[in-house]
């Protein structure tokens, strides 16, 4: 899914990634064959304005991917819960168009036949379009065209326009970006065509035959990808750059065309001079150039725009990589300062919004963002309370919260409950009961050094994974930051987050802690996003969860992160042994150490101690005794839980707390990451998390 294109690097970005989108849509064999077809016929009618039917069948086309563009944009989350749907549909459709028109000019080329290319949609058209002589035959011919919904990049575009949140203008702006790729690949295609009937004869057979086996190997090629892909193969370059690549190849024949028609003499009794000799005309060389120029700045920017971040939990399965808006960071659960009766829970997502970014970009409409609670002990969710954002209009968007209140369903598959009341995006808000609640962008307060992490536990790193890709060997042994003497790493450390500036979207309520419990006593808490699935009706699936903070990470091979995120606590085996072998084999420590680690952390719930007043959150403390701090546990914004969990994975931590004798095996240079929380800024009131850079 492509961002929300908000800060002006992130507009440009996310400009250029649908331009090529826009590019690659030209580039589908039945635009190609359409043009094709119908600059051969009107070349004899009239010969200047049959070289620019590209150019006009983009434009008739463009009316309507503007008409739906500004429909998604409107409808935002009323038809965006259809978006898999909708590709799913649009991506096989794609798949077997592809596969058609190649069979078509195959069975052309080997019938020894040189004609225009053969289209799926062309001999759908009627008659009096398919044998049009008049180059302004196109527009009509394009708007037909536009009424098929029928390649990824074009379902890719609409998706864009349906989650980016930015109402009927950005829909059209979408919708006009797109059209100008388009219009570019297709206006290239028709000169394309016309030079190549304006050669010789012998040239022109000749010519016509590479250029129909080069829009026959593309529409192989294309199909052969999309149906691997949806047969559940991952490439290992996302798809825009896949766009990129493909246009590329295009254009290089364009450019190789372009070149030989320079060179060759025309056809003779066309009325036209002959350009004599092997002079490429200077009017196609700057043809070529524009071309050339356009896809590489395209390409630059789509790059750009997918490079990978890194940090937490923040982007730690394929499922969450897609979709950044139920991608969950980080979970928190502390009594409210003040205000000791109270208890706030927070949940932050969407990761790695850069500085300045922050107000323009919104929750994912299509999403459940839930938090569950167990107040009787069984790790299995008594109480919910979920969030549901609208599309966003105007800058804004209103959040709809649900509960606190039972489940009408336990485990991965969630409906929504009764509403309780709908708030306004990055707004404090009161509501009845004592019940604040926000949702908006925050400073992200996570800390941690975690490019030195990635380079101790290079599998971690989502960079490293991907077919053809190879997890390389770790390039470090030791955090950052200590002294001198100690025999460890003494180059500064980093807090990766803080450095970068980068912002989260928060969700945080403050509520009554009788609403959570009535005796209020212990509580387990945790963290899901969910989405709709075709033909779930109301159901909503979880494709993430998340509790104790860095458990996955830290134990976890990557791979089995999604294995995770769509099970529940109580039946995540995955989890449970990668906490036991981890600790054993990767650090080295003894079974009772590895025992201690997995009773504490499994299954992963947040557990906090609603009876304990008067006291601020910390990290495991109802779990260790209030050895880290108090006994209510939870996690507050400020607690260093990297250390502790370092602390208790490589260090003397469960040793010193009597839970398991002293294996005397802890790796000293791992014990700490050597950040804290100084350069990061929280509030005095709700929501409590600092404000976004």
């Amino acid at each position: 899914m492509i961002s929300h294109p908000a800060a002006p690097e992130a507009f440009w970005v996310a400009a250029f990634s649908v331009f090529v989108l826009g590019l690659r849509h030209g580039a589908d064999p039945d635009h190609l064959a359409a043009i094709d077809n119908l600059t051969r016929n009107s070349l004899s009618v009239r010969d200047r304005l049959s070289r620019f039917v590209g150019a006009l069948f983009a434009g008739g086309h463009s009316i309507m991917v503007l008409a739906i563009a500004a429909l998604a944009g409107l409808l935002g989350s009323r038809v965006a819960i259809h978006g898999a749907l909708l590709e799913n549909i649009g991506t096989w459709v794609s798949i077997l168009t592809l596969f058609v028109i190649a069979g078509l000019n195959l069975r052309q080329l080997a019938a020894n036949r040189v004609g225009p290319i053969v289209g799926f949609k062309t001999a759908m058209l009627p008659k009096v379009l398919r044998t049009a002589t008049s180059p302004l035959a196109a527009i009509p011919i394009g708007l037909l065209f536009g009424l098929g919904f029928d390649t990824s990049s074009q379902v890719a575009t609409y998706a864009l326009a349906l989650t980016s949140g930015g109402g009927l203008m950005l829909g059209l702006l979408i919708g006009i970006v797109f059209s100008l790729g388009m219009a570019v690949t297709d206006t290239l295609d028709s000169i394309l065509v016309y030079k190549l009937c304006t050669r010789h004869p012998l040239e022109l057979v000749r010519a016509t035959r590479v250029w129909i086996i080069a829009v026959t190997t593309l529409a192989l090629a294309v199909g052969s990808y999309e149906l691997a892909q949806a047969l559940g193969w991952h490439s290992p370059l996302p798809d825009l750059t896949v766009s990129a690549i493909l246009v590329g190849a295009l254009f290089l024949v364009f450019a190789w065309t372009f070149t030989w028609s320079a060179r060759a003499p025309r056809t003779p009794g066309s009325g036209r001079s002959s350009l004599g000799g092997t002079q490429m005309t200077r009017k196609a060389l700057g043809i070529i150039a524009a071309a050339i120029a356009l896809f590489a700045m395209a390409a630059v920017f789509t790059l750009y725009g997918l490079r990978p971040g890194m940090t937490s939990d923040h982007a730690d399965s394929p499922a969450v990589l897609a979709r950044p808006g139920a991608d969950l960071t980080d979970v928190f659960v502390f009594p409210a300062p003040d205000n000791d009766n109270n208890v706030v829970l927070a949940v932050d997502e969407h990761p790695l919004i850069p500085a300045g970014m922050g107000p323009k970009t919104f929750f994912d409409p299509g999403v459940m963002y839930q938090v569950k609670i167990d107040n009787t002990g069984d790790h299995v969710e008594d109480l919910v309370i979920q969030f549901k954002a609208s599309a966003p209009q105007g800058g804004s968007q209103r959040i709809t919260l649900y509960g606190p209140g039972k489940p009408n369903l336990i485990g991965t598959s969630s409906t929504f409950i009764q509403p309780t009341a709908t708030f306004s995006y990055n707004q404090p808000t009161m509501l009845a009961g004592g019940i604040k609640v926000f949702a908006g962008p925050r400073e992200d307060p996570f800390f941690f050094d975690l490019a030195r992490f990635f380079q101790i536990i290079p599998d971690r790193n989502f960079g490293n994974h991907g077919p053809g890709k190879k997890v390389p060997p770790p390039s470090a042994s030791s955090f950052r930051g200590f002294p001198n003497g100690s025999g460890c790493d003494t180059s500064p450390s980093q807090d990766f987050l803080t450095a970068n500036r980068f912002n989260v979207l928060s969700l945080a309520i403050e509520l009554p802690r009788s609403l959570l419990s009535r005796s209020q006593g212990k509580i387990s808490v945790w963290a899901s996003t969910s989405v709709q699935v075709a033909n779930s009706g109301e159901v909503f699936t979880q494709i993430e969860r998340l509790a104790r903070p860095a458990v996955k990470e830290a134990f976890q091979e990557f791979d089995s992160h999604d294995t995770t995120n769509r099970s529940t606590p109580t039946n995540d085996p995955a989890l449970a042994n990668a906490v036991f072998s981890f600790t054993k084999l990767v650090a080295g420590r003894s079974d009772a150490t590895a025992g201690v680690l997995k009773a504490v952390l499994i299954p992963d719930e947040m557990l906090a101690d609603l009876s304990q007043r008067r006291v601020e959150a910390a990290y495991l403390g109802s779990e260790t005794g209030g050895a880290t701090g108090s006994k209510f546990g939870g996690r507050g914004l400020s607690d260093d839980v990297i250390d502790i969990s370092l602390g208790a994975i490589f260090g003397n931590t469960v040793a010193a707390l009597k839970l398991a004798p002293d294996d005397h095996k802890e790796s000293k240079c791992l014990t700490t990451d050597n950040v804290n929380a100084s350069g990061h800024h929280y509030l005095n009131q709700f929501p409590y998390v600092g404000n976004p850079y």
